[in-house]
């Protein structure tokens, strides 16, 4: 079964194709436009390319994996917008929205011996998007718990221990004493995005199309200072 999988969580955004659990090809977002960044037009663009490297028609399509949060507003925005779209035009085909930390922290449990992982992403003013993922089913790590925004100083002691992944590392000036896993396993690719959702396209966990959206976890600067000045 051939799908598409989707990271559009941060500005350096891809987009890959899988028949069942084989990687066929991926590409950064923007590989076929001089704009270096998830949009619309750059996502049809990549996606017809994708197509054609693997020779594959549009119409095989029967999932597309989007990566639904946490991370840039936009990006998500536009990721979930286009996965939507797509998924509409086609027939018979679903979506699954993807967490961003999940698919890090499974990446990191199924190419290492960690059992444990702390997955953070940069959250803005001083902050971080920090979760914790225990080993499961292959690419299907448990959270265990809920997304928290954490400051950076209360990493050491949020992680418990546990090794540290996620671009939110970048955002630390001083790694020394900390658990971090190699740097390049820190960021989101379109490829871990698929792998963990080739368990779910098995057991039938789609999302509805209607109601997926993106999980943004805090409101926007502009969002809060509205509110403030209600």
């Amino acid at each position: 079964m051939l799908f598409l999988a989707m990271d559009t969580s941060s500005k350096a955004g891809s987009v890959a194709i899988f028949d069942g659990g084989e990687l066929l090809e991926s590409l950064p977002i923007g590989s076929q436009s001089s704009l270096n960044r998830p949009s619309t037009s750059n996502f049809s663009s990549d996606v017809a390319e994708l197509l054609k490297r693997t020779g594959r028609e549009i119409g095989e399509l029967r999932t597309i994996a989007v990566t639904v949060g946490p991370g840039s507003f936009t990006g998500l925005r536009v990721g979930v917008v286009a996965a939507k779209t797509l998924g509409f035009a086609l027939k018979d085909c679903q979506v699954i929205g993807v967490n961003t930390l999940m698919a890090i922290a499974a990446s990191v449990i199924e190419n290492s011996d960690h059992q444990s992982v702390c997955t953070v992403m940069d959250a803005q003013r001083g902050q971080l998007f920090a979760a914790q993922f225990e080993a499961g089913e292959p690419w299907a790590p448990t959270m265990s718990a809920d997304v928290k925004i954490i400051e950076k100083t209360d990493l050491d002691p949020f992680a418990d221990g546990n090794p540290i992944t996620g671009p939110g590392l970048s955002k630390i000036k001083e790694l020394e004493g900390m658990n971090a896993t190699p740097e390049d396993q820190w960021n989101c690719t379109a490829e871990k995005v698929g792998r963990v959702a080739i368990p779910r396209i098995a057991s039938g966990s789609f999302d509805d199309q209607w109601s997926l959206k993106p999980i943004y976890y805090r409101a926007s600067t502009a969002e809060e200072n509205r509110l403030k000045q209600k």
